[in-house]
């Protein structure tokens, strides 16, 4: 019974890796995202460029650099949000997001 088991799972296995496309890099994936934005918010210009902006240092994090979009975890995302937290805003010199409004409760 055991050998009929493992043959099950394993011809499983092989047809859903076969049926399966490959999963994109994150870099992929946000090209095709800037393609389909930018076609769907022809009206709303403003909203593409916020995304392709946006996109910049997302692709810019050495944790996401090669990564399918598959393997980045929530953790992974975790570290982002703390490094992008980290970094001082070009126009203002202040932190960005979350630790401006932290700073900005303690004045």
């Amino acid at each position: 019974m055991s050998n009929v088991m493992d043959l099950i799972q394993s011809t499983t296995a092989r047809r859903e890796r076969a049926e399966r496309p490959p999963v994109p890099l994150l870099a992929e994936a946000m090209k095709a995202f800037l393609q389909w934005s930018k076609s769907e918010h022809k009206e709303h210009p403003a909203t593409y460029e916020r995304y392709k902006t946006s996109s910049k240092s997302l692709l810019a994090f050495l944790k996401f650099k090669g990564k399918p979009i598959d393997e980045i975890t929530l953790a992974t995302i975790e570290d982002y949000k703390a490094h992008r937290g980290r970094q001082l805003r070009k126009s203002t010199d202040r932190p960005s997001g979350r630790l401006r409004s932290t700073a900005n409760s303690h004045v």
